[in-house]
């Protein structure tokens, strides 16, 4: 996966997109509050800024930089014989060994991943023909097989009877050579107990449904909500993505 983060920040380097940085984080802090438009080369002059605005400026100009930084990082990859499916791979994988998959963003010059994803996916889809026709035989290009790329949708609840709790999650899979397994983590609000759940899929289809059934039992009481954490495993054990969701105990 090394390909598609390498190839994102060779694009940073060809656009000199560190320096663009640099000449609006000074920029801003001029006291006139002078504006640089990043990919613009006007200035707005005598125009002020306040520090809220300011910061809000940078974060939106370095999260432009940061999708265009993905897009060409794309296509330089795939000419180089790696198959797109690299980018959405590694992006899963980062998310969910950083603790992003909760939503929250640890940088706000950076956007979130599933943005990201959402951005590239056109992209990744006319990417595949193009790689597709470059390599033929997946396995003989220079990045070799196609990765595992799992998209897990936010866990869904329902009651059924006798007051057990339905965990639905919905999986997207590319590129499977073997079952996956998916691991539910759940747990009252301030229990510090978790318990686990663990099942294997085919995730044959591009829509596939996974269900867990968490006993009544172990629904906690005098809580009204609690953690649900979703893991998906490849066969060998490696991480490929995660999520999680508030899950209801009452």
């Amino acid at each position: 996966m090394g390909g598609g983060s390498l190839s994102h920040e060779i694009s940073h380097v060809v656009h000199r997109d560190w320096a663009r940085r640099y000449l609006l984080q000074k920029s801003l802090a001029q006291a006139q509050g002078s504006q640089i438009i990043i990919g613009d080369t006007s200035v707005i002059a005598g125009s002020w800024v306040d520090a809220r605005g300011a910061s809000q400026q940078l974060s939106d100009s370095c999260q432009t930089m940061e999708l265009e930084a993905d897009a060409e990082g794309l296509m330089l990859m795939t000419r180089a014989g790696f198959d797109p499916d690299f980018v959405p791979a590694l992006h899963h994988l980062i998310e969910a060994r950083f603790g992003q998959s909760d939503g929250s963003i640890i940088d706000p010059t950076h956007p979130r991943w599933d943005e990201r994803d959402q951005r590239l996916q056109k992209l990744i889809a006319a990417a595949g023909k193009e790689y597709d026709h470059l390599w033929p035989d997946r396995y003989a290009s220079p990045g070799g097989n196609s990765p595992i790329v799992v998209s897990a949708g936010v866990p869904t609840f329902r009651r059924v009877d006798a007051g057990e709790l339905q965990v639905l999650v919905a999986l997207n899979c590319r590129n499977l050579a073997g079952p996956v397994e998916v691991v539910l983590r759940y747990s009252a609000a301030d229990s510090g107990l978790f318990s686990e759940l663990r099942q294997f899929t085919g995730c044959t289809s591009s829509q596939s449904l996974v269900t867990f059934s968490v006993p009544s039992s172990e629904i906690r009481k005098g809580h009204s909500h609690g953690e649900a954490e979703i893991s998906i495993l490849d066969d060998s054990g490696t991480l490929l993505t995660r999520s999680h969701a508030v899950m209801p105990v009452r």
